[in-house]
């Protein structure tokens, strides 16, 4: 079952990443704390990971989904 975990893991890291680099732009620098604390929280990826896996499923790109 770790298996499953780690892919999920990894998907879910992919996302984090994406919303970091895509919310770095927000201005003032206050709003874009407030935007990116909710991806320091963690939790809340699993619904976001699956969207990439099922793109990835059905022969999409991820950058895509």
């Amino acid at each position: 079952m770790s298996d499953v975990t780690d892919v999920l893991k990894q998907y879910s890291e992919d996302v984090v990443k994406t919303i970091e680099e895509n919310l770095s732009v927000i201005e003032p620098q206050d709003l874009q704390d407030a935007c990116l604390y909710l991806t320091k929280a963690g939790g809340k990826m699993l619904r976001p990971a699956l969207t990439l896996i099922s793109a990835e499923a059905v022969g999409g790109k991820k950058e895509d989904a």
